[in-house]
């Protein structure tokens, strides 16, 4: 069993008189050592200053290292693949997003946001 936690943008602005920012030291363990985990793969993600963040957790009773790598080597290769992805090179639907309840309209104008800076790369790039 596999899970995936998306923790959304932590690098929101926070006002210049916040009593806290982010620490940038690691956070340590998520968990003690001894307590049994939830899921053997556990994917957490998170953006900070414009950059996607993943963490990859595993226990060492399911997986071997050599077979995780293969996993990251894998999820890095696919991954790249669609950051090459030009605008245009996808035709997606709603019925691509089902828990989105998007119509066609309301997809196109989040895909034309999504192109801009595609172009805006390329335009720079020559």
């Amino acid at each position: 069993s596999i899970s995936f936690n998306y923790l959304g943008r932590l690098d929101a602005p926070l006002p210049s008189s916040a009593p806290f920012s982010l620490a940038e030291e690691p956070r340590g363990f998520d968990r003690h050592p001894q307590n049994p985990r939830s899921h053997p793969l556990l994917f957490s993600a998170a953006v900070f200053s414009d950059v996607l963040r993943l963490e990859l957790s595993f226990s060492s009773l399911h997986f071997q290292p050599h077979t995780i790598q293969a996993l990251l080597d894998a999820f890095s290769s696919a991954f790249s693949s669609i950051l090459a992805l030009q605008p245009g090179d996808l035709d997606l639907a709603p019925s691509d997003f089902p828990l989105a309840n998007l119509d066609q309209k309301q997809l196109d104008k989040i895909l034309n946001k999504v192109k801009q800076p595609h172009r805006k790369a390329a335009d720079e790039h020559g």
